[in-house]
This record gives C-alpha cells, sequence and structure tokens, in this order.
C-alpha cells in the first residue's frame, strides 16, 4: 500500500530549483514504472524546515508546499498539524525537503514514496494528488517517518548489489525497515481527533489503525493489503539493483 522505491541516484528534477512550483510532467516511468503523470505546477518544499511549519498553525510558508486541500484539512485539525511538524523536525532535521505532487488513474496504486536526492541532502517526498486529504496527510506523516530509515535501506541496497542477501530476503528486510515507520505512524495516527466521515472515507487510516503488533502478522496484513504488490514491487527493486554494475566496473 505504501510501497516506497528508494534509491541514492540522482534526481530527475532541477537540483536546485529557484521558483515557487516545479513544473514537471509527462510520464515518470523510470521512476514509479508506470504511466503516471506528474501535474504541471506541482507543489515543491524549496525551504528549511525551520521554515515549513508552526506547531500552532500552518505558516504562509507551508502553504506554498502542500496541496490547498491539504492546507485546509490541517488548519482544522491543529493536532494533526503538529504531528506532522513533529515528524519532519524528527526525520528531516538538516536538510531540505521537496515534496512533489502527482495524479495516478491506478486507485490500488501506492499513495506516496520517498526517496534521497542529491547525495541524499534532499529528501524528495512524492504524493498522489487525487487523494482524500487525511489520507494525503497520512501519505506524507509516513514517508518522513520512513526516510528515518536511510541507513538501513542503503545496507539492503549494498547488500543486494553485493549478493549478499536474496531476493526474497530482500523484500523482507524492506519490509521489516517499513514497519518501524508503520508502528510510529499508527501511534500518531490514532492520537487524531477526525470525524467519523473522515475515518470512514480513508483508506488510509483503517490501514494503519488495523495493523498489528507483531511483524510476522504484518508481512500477511501488508500482503493481503497490497494484494502482494509489495512483495513483488521490492523484488522488482533487487532484480534492478543487480542488473546495475558495480562502480567502477567496466
Amino acid at each position: 500500500m505504501f510501497r516506497c522505491k528508494k534509491s541514492a541516484s540522482s534526481s530527475p528534477f532541477p537540483p536546485n530549483p529557484s521558483y515557487k512550483y516545479a513544473r514537471v510532467a509527462g510520464p515518470i516511468s523510470d521512476f514509479f514504472g508506470d504511466g503516471r503523470q506528474f501535474r504541471n505546477g506541482s507543489f515543491m518544499a524549496n525551504v528549511p524546515f525551520g521554515l515549513l511549519l508552526c506547531l500552532t498553525c500552518m505558516s504562509s510558508m507551508a502553504q506554498n508546499i502542500f496541496s490547498p486541500k491539504l492546507n485546509q484539512f490541517l488548519l482544522a485539525h491543529p493536532a494533526v498539524s503538529i504531528s506532522l511538524s513533529n515528524a519532519f523536525s524528527q526525520a528531516c532535521a538538516g536538510r531540505r525537503v521537496d515534496i512533489y505532487y502527482y495524479y495516478s488513474r491506478d486507485q490500488s496504486g501506492p499513495k506516496g514514496s520517498h526517496r534521497y536526492l542529491e547525495d541524499s541532502s534532499v529528501l524528495g517526498i512524492f504524493v498522489r494528488e487525487n487523494q482524500e486529504p487525511v489520507d494525503e496527510c497520512i501519505s506524507i506523516l509516513f514517508e518522513a517517518l520512513n526516510s528515518k530509515g536511510e541507513n538501513r535501506f542503503k545496507k539492503l541496497f549494498d547488500d543486494a548489489r553485493s549478493g549478499a542477501v536474496s531476493r526474497s530476503e530482500f523484500a523482507k528486510e524492506i519490509l521489516r525497515q517499513e514497519f518501524q515507520a508503520v508502528k510510529e505512524a499508527k501511534t500518531l495516527i490514532e492520537q487524531f481527533k477526525l470525524s467519523d466521515q473522515e475515518t470512514t472515507r480513508s483508506q488510509s487510516y483503517r490501514f494503519f489503525k488495523d495493523t498489528p503488533a507483531k511483524f510476522e502478522d504484518y508481512l500477511n496484513y501488508a500482503n493481503k493489503a497490497s494484494q502482494g504488490q509489495d512483495q513483488k514491487a521490492y523484488e522488482q527493486m533487487y532484480d534492478a539493483i543487480r542488473a546495475t554494475p558495480k562502480s567502477g566496473a567496466q
């Protein structure tokens, strides 16, 4: 459900944009592996974290980096705004955070992902725009928390590249690391004061709320929720890593 294609490779986007909105359009199959499209004028953060959010309300700067419907949602839910602010503070201090929005017709696909850009000096969070504001918020929250597993993800990439880990083990260990972020997100989401209508319409809220406490149970739960696509995506990632020539190879 929250398939996250992580990579330390260079970004397909302008490295040092000086404008408020990133203007990226066209197919992005190289990143997502399908035909999803970025919207022209996608929102992009290009500010230090200290200017990102206020603890009690959304700052004017935040209104430039989140979608209008998410801004409205956060203004109506101060406690959620604080949780999101704290998550960014913990996960993203010391580096820039760029947020990119995209559209997808496939409602069963991942709602968000993250990627380490520019030698990990930038955290790129990619989030589907055409989803409920609750789901959009949870997607960004989860990816911020999940980004804290950078060292473990890089170690798994190195192990895959050297053949020290098998295809199935790689996928399982990626999911194990993501499970840490899932548990953190669940704890925070359970504290959200949402209306019955908001929780009923949010697929992500239900996913996190019902997440099992044990990893082995979570594996089955996540596999069922994604219809096996999470496992498949990470196995394909493993194949791509193995197929990439090692640095210095002829």
